[in-house]
């Protein structure tokens, strides 16, 4: 009794909150994304993202929320490359045609969507990509997954290392990564808001009080460059933006196992995507 009296308010505030940042355009540019991340470089009209996957299905299950808000900014091109045709069970012909289907209904064009067929870099739990082979796909501006990789695959995870190289290697490009949480906050859907937003906002007090506090230019300086400073952005999609991600996920119909039906409702990824600067 007392477990539903606690969880019942805060399961309605959370809907009615999410409700809030989904519907008024003024509240989600305040509280998701920062002023002039969409915006090109002088020298160009547009700026080109790439979002960097191991699988086809990536792009869906995990990246939806983001991909959905990027494809719909002016300006904005997005790319996407599957950096193995997921092939582990013989399937990867058949999962490279759903990728492109699956990018096309997230709203990135055919002819920017690459699906790689490496012999190095091949579908497997037990594989681990180099870094310089990750390093050979990417571009100035780029999405992938964490040092976790959100489910632990390997091949997600030696992602996030190739891209950390090519970044600590060129100044000029600038990557991100899609943060993992615990399993428990993974499959709670919309409910995840308040912790994320808690730590979303902690880090960026964090931020701002440690600037406040330091007199000394050489510990800004550091300060600046620490982890602590890197910059992150928040996705929230839209009941329409989840809608579309899940028939984005529809077009890999060789995936569609039971569990992955379980996920498309449950997973907190189909609704929020949080990134942090690599």
């Amino acid at each position: 009794m007392i477990v539903t009296t606690l969880l019942l308010p805060l399961a309605t505030t959370a809907i009615a909150f999410y409700i809030y940042l989904t519907l008024v355009p003024s509240a989600k540019t305040h509280f998701l994304v920062p002023k002039g991340f969409f915006e090109p470089k002088a020298s160009s009209k547009t700026k080109n993202i790439l979002l960097v996957v191991a699988h086809p299905d990536d792009e869906c299950m995990f990246f939806g929320p983001t991909v959905v808000h990027l494809t719909r900014e002016a300006g904005v091109v997005v790319h996407a490359v599957s950096v193995s045709n997921g092939n582990f069970d013989g399937l990867g012909a058949v999962r490279q045609k759903e990728f492109v289907e699956s990018c096309k209904a997230l709203g990135i064009q055919p002819e920017n969507v690459v699906v790689l067929d490496d012999e190095k870099m091949q579908d497997g739990m037990k594989v681990w990509w180099k870094e310089e082979d990750v390093a050979r796909v990417v571009q100035p501006l780029i999405i992938t997954f964490d040092k976790y990789g959100i489910s632990g695959h390997p091949n997600h995870r030696a992602l996030y290392t190739g891209v950390k190289h090519v970044v600590a290697q060129h100044q000029k490009i600038k990557a991100f990564a899609l943060i993992s949480v615990p399993l428990l906050r993974k499959f709670i859907s919309i409910f995840d808001l308040f912790p994320t937003f808690l730590i979303h906002f902690r880090h960026t007090l964090k931020n701002r009080k440690k600037l406040l506090e330091t007199q000394n230019a050489a510990e800004v300086r550091s300060i600046l460059m620490s982890k602590l400073r890197k910059e992150r952005v928040l996705f929230l999609g839209t009941p329409g933006d989840v809608w579309g991600a899940r028939k984005a996920m529809a077009c890999h119909k060789s995936q569609m196992v039971w569990f992955r039906h379980l996920y498309l409702v449950f997973s907190r990824y189909m609704v929020i995507n949080e990134l942090e600067e690599i």
